[in-house]
């Protein structure tokens, strides 16, 4: 327990891990995109 003032750090920092790859996914589709279509 390094942090006890978070409740829980674990299902916090999963959440923002699916945030960071949700984000990545997305932006990796725009640039694919961007090269396939030549918009």
């Amino acid at each position: 327990m390094d942090q006890p003032t978070r409740p829980n750090p674990d299902s916090e920092a999963a959440e923002l891990k699916m945030k960071l790859i949700f984000a990545a996914v997305a932006i990796g589709l725009l640039i694919l995109s961007k090269l396939v279509f030549g918009w």
